[in-house]
């Protein structure tokens, strides 16, 4: 076994400034804190744009081009994982990667369609609330914002259920690892 330095010090800080905004938002929308809601949907979105740059000008296992793989890699990778025959990898893997860029993606998508009906709602811009059917439109846009909200929740407990996976099943404590940026590997055998 040979231990690894993985994740670098932005992308843990990015996980878990991530983690803590993702809990505020589904609280404050829930609670209908609209404001609450709004502040970290904001943070969330700068969060996002700012992956979006590790992920093209950062270094290693960050970036793009390390984990995100063709659609037929993620099919043979999900097919040998149902088989319990699925390779290791050391950054994430080809179904991880696709979990983690529609998370990124999602949030981007989800916040400006949720600012756009927060102006609405707060008649920021007279101009637009003086546009004829404003109040379908921002209904509509509601309904847009919680279905991408679903689609971002449904990706996170795919990405929980994976890290839950690799802890019971692969016995691979990743938690650490986006703590202390570290992974233990299994080294092959040379012969």
């Amino acid at each position: 076994m040979k231990e690894i330095f993985v994740w670098n010090r932005f992308v843990r800080i990015w996980h878990w400034l991530l983690v803590m905004n993702i809990f505020i938002l589904l609280t404050s929308g829930v609670l209908e804190k609209h404001k609450l809601h709004a502040v970290f949907g904001i943070l969330t979105v700068t969060l996002a744009f700012l992956r979006l740059y590790h992920g093209f000008f950062g270094k290693g296992y960050s970036l793009f081009s390390s984990f995100i793989k063709s659609p037929k890699q993620v099919v043979d990778y999900t097919m040998n994982l149902l088989k319990k025959k699925e390779e290791n990898y050391i950054g994430h893997n080809p179904l991880a990667g696709y979990v983690m860029t529609v998370i990124i993606f999602a949030i981007i998508i989800t916040g400006f369609v949720g600012m756009s009906v927060f102006i609405i709602d707060n008649e920021l811009f007279a101009s637009i609330n003086s546009l004829e059917n404003i109040d379908k439109i921002n209904k509509t846009l509601s309904k847009i914002h919680s279905a991408i909200s679903f689609i971002i929740s449904g990706s996170i407990l795919l990405h929980i259920a994976g890290v839950i996976r690799h802890i019971y099943v692969k016995k691979e404590n990743i938690i650490k690892s986006m703590i202390n940026g570290k992974k233990i590997i299994q080294q092959k055998e040379e012969i």
